[in-house]
């Protein structure tokens, strides 16, 4: 099936032309995007950047945290 997002910060739409549902669960489902276009590829990966900003990484330690020294 095709998939149209529209993005809540303009009148954009993202176009998905084929997903393929692979799991439900009540309102909630699971998709595999199966097609869609270089440009629309772009700015769906730019939205959800943009509204699930990848976590910080865990700080790195000199010596480990559970170390007695």
């Amino acid at each position: 099936m095709q998939v149209q997002i529209l993005c809540s910060e303009s009148s954009h739409c993202i176009v998905i032309d084929e997903v393929v549902v692979r799991w439900t669960d009540g309102v909630e489902s699971g998709v595999e995007v199966t097609r869609i276009s270089p440009e629309s590829a772009a700015a769906l990966s730019d939205y959800l950047i943009t509204q699930y900003p990848p976590e910080a990484p865990a700080p790195a330690y000199a010596l480990s945290p559970f170390s007695y020294n």
